[in-house]
């Protein structure tokens, strides 16, 4: 399991109620927007390197550090829009 895996909520991630909290919703869309797809880690990503270099970024990180998330699996070529 990648580091930061959870059954948890967004809501019980971020240790707080976000109902009626426009400022905490916020935080939260954009932390979901750097989220990795489940099961996969920063170590995943075709990026790694780049960001390794540039950032504290380790291959076990289930959270991409830029927003919106770059993640892109490594060895796939993927469409473009």
């Amino acid at each position: 399991m990648c580091y930061g895996q959870s059954e948890d909520t967004p809501q019980e991630r971020l240790g707080h109620d976000v109902e009626n909290d426009l400022a905490a919703e916020q935080h939260l869309v954009a932390l979901l927007a750097m989220w990795l797809p489940l099961g996969f880690c920063c170590g995943d990503c075709e990026h790694f390197m780049d960001c390794a270099e540039t950032v504290d970024t380790h291959p076990e990180q289930t959270v991409c550090d830029e927003t919106p998330s770059r993640f892109r699996l490594a060895g796939r070529r993927q469409k473009k829009r």
